[in-house]
C-alpha cells in the first residue's frame, strides 16, 4: 500500500568498500556485529483528495453558496462556526439537489463541523428553516475548508507512479459482484466493508465488526479522537456489474465515538452516527485463532479508493488462490510476531481491510502493510487486546 512499503534500513545498503573497512584482522577478539534487521516504514493512509482553505460567511438572508472544483470526484465542506437561530439548519447538497443533508447547531463540535461528502464537483450550502420556511436572517455560518476529491485523471496518474503492493503480474482483485455466482459465501461478506474517507483527503477501508455499533480500521488511518469528527464510512460503494464502472454513492455515515485503539496492532475501533442506516449491510466476526500456513484467504477492501474489490486470486501461488504464506511475523509496533503475511494483491487504500479465512469466512487479520509479502495484524491478538474474544 502507498506509504507503507517495508524498506531496508539505510545501514543495510552499505557499499562493498565500506564493508571492507569493517574487516577484522585474523585472531582479533572483536566480532563483527550482525547487520541490523530491516526497518519497517510507518504506514500512512492513501490520499484521494486534498484540503483547501476557503473563506465564506453565509447568512439566513442570502441565497445558497455554490462551491465548485472542476472535475472533482467529491467535495467535503467544513464550517468553523455556526450561529443558527431556533429552527434553522445548515443545508449541504449537490448542486443538482442530490445528497441533501441538514445540520443543526447541536452538530457543531469544538473544532467545527465536517459535513458528509457530496459526490461530484459542486456543492450547494445554505441556511434554511428545518420546516421548509424562511430562515432567520440573523443565522450565520462560516465556511473555512473544503476537501476536493481528486479527479479520475489525477487518480490514474498517482496510481501509475506508485509501487503498490501488487504481487506477481498485474492486479488479481476484481469488483465484488464478479464473485457473486462463483464464490457466494465470500461475496456475502462484502457488504459489511466500506470506504473510509478522512477530512484531509486521506482514505482507507473500514468494516463493521459484530452486531453492535462498532467499526474497525487501522490506527494509522484513525489514531485519535480528534480524527473521528471528519471521518466517514461509505457502505455499498461498489459496481453493480463486473467491471462495469457503474458504482452509486452508497450509504455514508459519519464517525461518532472513538472507542479504542492500539498502535502496536495498528487497529482502531469506533462507532458511527445514524447506525440504523447501515444495519442492512451485515457484519463480520473475528476468527480468534492463529491461521495455518497455506490456508486459503481473501481480502475485501477499497484499493486506491476504487469501488469495493475482492482479492481472492493470487498468480504467485501454486493453486492460483490467495493463501497465508507466513504467521507470527513482525509488524509495525512493539508487539513481537504480531502479523501474518500473504501475497494477495493490495494497494493504497487497502489499509484497514479485513483479511478472511476461506474456510471459516471470519476475519483472521487486519491488513496494514504492503511490500510483497503484504501483512495484516493477527485477529487473535486484536480479539485479546480489544476484549472481543
Amino acid at each position: 500500500m502507498r506509504g507503507s512499503l517495508r524498506l531496508l534500513a539505510v545501514g543495510a545498503l552499505a557499499l562493498p568498500a565500506a564493508a571492507a573497512a569493517l574487516t577484522v584482522p585474523a585472531g582479533a577478539d572483536t566480532a563483527v556485529p550482525a547487520p541490523a534487521p530491516a526497518a519497517v516504514a510507518a504506514p500512512t493512509p492513501g490520499f484521494a483528495g486534498e484540503q483547501q482553505q476557503i473563506s465564506t460567511t453565509l447568512t439566513g438572508a442570502q441565497a445558497s453558496e455554490v462551491i465548485s472544483r472542476p472535475d472533482a470526484n467529491y467535495l467535503k465542506v467544513h464550517a468553523s462556526a455556526l450561529d443558527l437561530k431556533a429552527g434553522d439548519v445548515l443545508s449541504v447538497a449537490g448542486a443538482d439537489g442530490a445528497e441533501q443533508r441538514s445540520y443543526t447547531q447541536g452538530d457543531l463540535l469544538p473544532d467545527g463541523l465536517w459535513a458528509l461528502s457530496v459526490d461530484g464537483d459542486s456543492v450547494s450550502v445554505s441556511i434554511t428553516a428545518a420546516d421548509g420556511g424562511a430562515p432567520d436572517p440573523a443565522s450565520t455560518a462560516t465556511l473555512d475548508k473544503v476537501t476536493r476529491g481528486f479527479s479520475d485523471t489525477e487518480l490514474r496518474e498517482r496510481r501509475d507512479v506508485k509501487p503498490y503492493s501488487v504481487c506477481g503480474d498485474g492486479t488479481d482483485f476484481k469488483d465484488t459482484v464478479c464473485y457473486e455466482s462463483e464464490a457466494p459465501e465470500q461475496f456475502g461478506n462484502t457488504p459489511a466493508v466500506g470506504r473510509l474517507l478522512l477530512s484531509g483527503g486521506g482514505f482507507c477501508t473500514a468494516w463493521r465488526i459484530g452486531a453492535e455499533n462498532q467499526v474497525m480500521t487501522n490506527n494509522h488511518c484513525i489514531g485519535s479522537e480528534s480524527e473521528i469528527a471528519g471521518a466517514e464510512v461509505q457502505f455499498g460503494y461498489e459496481c453493480a456489474t463486473c467491471g462495469g464502472g457503474d458504482e452509486g454513492e452508497g450509504t455514508k455515515v459519519a464517525g461518532e465515538e472513538f472507542l479504542k485503539t492500539s498502535s502496536g496492532l495498528d487497529a482502531t475501533l469506533f462507532s458511527v452516527k445514524d447506525f440504523d442506516s447501515i444495519s442492512e449491510f451485515g457484519f463480520l466476526e473475528l476468527d480468534n485463532r492463529l491461521p495455518d500456513v497455506g490456508e486459503e484467504m481473501y481480502i475485501i477492501g477499497h484499493p486506491d479508493a476504487m469501488p469495493k474489490q475482492l482479492s481472492m486470486a493470487d498468480d504467485t501461488s501454486d493453486n492460483g488462490n490467495c493463501i497465508v504464506n507466513e504467521v507470527k511475523t513482525g509488524g509495525v509496533g512493539e508487539i513481537p510476531e504480531s502479523d501474518i503475511g500473504y501475497q494477495c494483491d493490495t494497494m493504497g487504500g487497502s489499509s484497514g481491510s479485513p483479511v478472511l479465512s476461506k474456510d471459516t469466512n471470519k476475519v483472521i487479520a487486519l491488513h496494514h502493510l504492503g511490500g510483497c509479502p503484504n501483512q495484516g495484524a493477527r485477529a487473535d491478538l486484536i480479539a485479546e487486546e480489544f476484549g472481543l474474544a
